[in-house]
């Protein structure tokens, strides 16, 4: 993980159930990792960063891997969600 990906932002008071929303649509996800990331979230392009940082570190999200055609395990852009986000999601509607 990055030290410096949260762009100098903390995590804001709805920004990950605006995210976690998103990403637990599977037709939206890509909205939080296109170029327009930043319009479907509402928020500047920094903080669209700072959203997906955050996504990631609090465990909510994670990158999928594959190997590419040398044989290398890379990650893909776009984010998946993880165990976790899906049990906050599907029984705390206070989040």
């Amino acid at each position: 993980m990055r030290y410096g990906g949260h762009q100098t932002f903390t995590i804001r008071d709805g920004w990950l159930h605006k995210a976690l929303g998103i990403l637990m649509d599977e037709s939206n996800r890509w909205q939080l990792v296109d170029d327009f990331a930043m319009d479907h979230l509402g928020v500047g392009r920094n903080m669209a960063k700072s959203i997906n940082h955050w996504l990631l570190a609090t465990g909510l999200a994670r990158k999928e891997k594959v190997e590419n055609s040398r044989g290398k395990t890379v990650e893909k852009k776009d984010l998946l969600p993880t165990d976790l986000a899906s049990m906050i999601f599907n029984h705390d509607p206070y989040f």
